[in-house]
């Protein structure tokens, strides 16, 4: 799960042009504004990224005229990119002196230690946007757990460990798409953790189900997931997994009217897959594998910006990534970020971060 809120350490102190009150706080790879002189390099801080949906309490009352919203029929403080004096300020950042009172009625003040994850601590959560009625349904239970939920980490994290560790590694680039997640996989019902129920439809001991991005749903013919699924992906991966016994989930961006403000202006509900889980090997599929298989099921990738890059040798810093994540996307002049994945496996694994764009944040809307 994202870590929204975790204890850090300020690398660096920047002036603003033009500013006498408000300075830049450096934390890895992210740049807040904060009030001049409140915070010194070195200083131990938690530091709440974009997103972060905080409790109405007297430690965040500062942030309510800005940054009160509802997120079902719960009230909150959502965090966002904000500018001020010309300078983009990412998330919030706090001392362990005004976030005291969760520690001490938590009984958990040891846990104010470097890199924890305190979430839960400050009872924060992450801000999901309303789900549209086309992609709502009956939950069935919680994301499986023989598949990895979709959420690649900000590269404003990884940077300075990745610049090093896979300077000669080769990436893939494509475009990240403005939509809600969504995952189709097909499980043995004897191999995988597959709950039972009546009312599904188990052909040769292996199940197909549907997933949004936490939860999995309930066939239902009339939903958007579901009719994308009937025009023809369940099918193949049926007889994929007929023929070769192999458990995977295909995952990608569903698109279209009534989701996310469908900036693409699509006619019709719309899947782009990104990525593919082998269940069994417990892994991303490398490029190579992931073509064999979007091609058997003849559905369409995000499209590709560059099929090889070294990253980490083409930018010398988090400031040449983001500006190479602006641009447009697929219709839109303004592209939500780039995703990029290594071409090959390193270790077994394929290694991925995101770069979200700036400008898609900041014009982005509730």
């Amino acid at each position: 799960m994202r870590k929204l809120v975790t204890v850090r350490k300020i690398k660096d102190i920047l002036p603003i042009k033009g500013a006498d009150r408000i300075e830049i706080a450096v934390v890895n790879g992210w740049e807040c504004v904060v009030l001049k002189d409140e915070f010194k390099i070195n200083d131990v801080i938690a530091y709440f990224e974009i997103d972060s949906f905080l409790p109405i309490v007297p430690e965040f009352s500062f942030l309510e005229k800005t940054s009160k919203r509802k997120m079902g029929e719960k009230e909150g403080l959502r965090l966002r990119i904000v500018k001020l004096r010309g300078q983009l300020s990412y998330g919030l950042i706090m001392s362990y002196k005004s976030l005291e009172r969760f520690f001490i009625e938590k009984d958990v003040v040891d846990e104010w230690t470097l890199d924890a994850d305190i979430t839960d601590i400050v009872d924060v959560i992450k801000y999901d946007p309303p789900i549209p009625a086309s992609l709502a349904g009956e939950t069935r239970g919680i994301f499986p757990s023989f598949i990895r939920q979709t959420d690649q980490e900000r590269i404003q994290n990884l940077f300075d460990e990745y610049s090093d560790l896979y300077k000669d590694v080769e990436f893939e680039a494509s475009l990240k798409l403005d939509g809600t997640s969504c995952t189709f996989y097909i499980a043995d019902i004897n191999e995988m953790s597959v709950k039972i129920t009546d009312d599904m439809d188990i052909q040769n001991n292996a199940y197909f189900g549907y997933c949004s991005r936490n939860l999995e749903k309930v066939e239902n013919e009339d939903s958007s997931p579901w009719k994308i699924a009937h025009s023809g992906i369940k099918e193949k991966m049926h007889k994929h997994h007929l023929d070769t016994g192999k458990n995977f989930a295909i995952q990608g961006e569903l698109m279209g009217p009534k989701i996310q403000k469908n900036r693409e202006k699509l006619l019709k509900p719309e899947f782009f897959l990104f990525d593919i889980w082998d269940s069994d090997k417990r892994r991303y599929m490398s490029r190579t594998e992931r073509e064999i298989i979007v091609n058997l099921l003849e559905v369409q990738h995000v499209p590709i910006i560059k099929e090889r890059i070294k990253v980490f040798q083409e930018f010398n810093n988090i400031k040449e990534l983001l500006e190479f994540a602006k641009g447009k996307s697929i219709t839109h002049d303004i592209r939500e970020g780039i995703v990029f994945k290594s071409v090959e496996p390193i270790d077994g694994e394929i290694i991925s971060f995101k770069v979200i764009n700036s400008d898609f944040l900041l014009k982005s809307e509730d």
